[in-house]
């Protein structure tokens, strides 16, 4: 999960942990790709907005890894490209739930 926002990062976090996902948590781009370069990666959480660069990240961790599932956060809907999942801020639980089974195609386990 790579969210610069650290008490939505702390959320999300909390949230995925209570579950049977591992998590690894990064706040930047420099994180994320260290992070994935020592880890199998399932699904991505990342943030998408002005000056923030998850699609970039997605992508370069895609080249490695063509079957890893996305999931971008933002609060800039017109940053988001058609066909991508994305999760609008703010959001319930539910909505995570709900967007997390989206992308890893059943039960989240949450």
């Amino acid at each position: 999960m790579v969210v610069r926002d650290d008490d939505l990062r702390a959320l999300v976090r909390r949230m995925l942990e209570g579950s049977e996902h591992d998590v690894l948590v990064a706040a930047d781009a420099a994180e994320a790709l260290d992070a994935a370069s020592s880890a199998e990666l399932d699904l991505l959480l990342t943030e998408v907005g002005p000056g923030i660069h998850g699609r970039s990240i997605a992508e370069r961790l895609r080249a490695g890894n063509p079957a890893l599932r996305v999931l971008f956060i933002t609060d800039h809907p017109g940053l988001t490209e058609p066909g991508e999942t994305t999760l609008q801020k703010p959001f319930s639980r539910h909505e995570f739930r709900s967007a997390v089974a989206l992308v890893v195609g059943g039960d989240p386990g949450l």
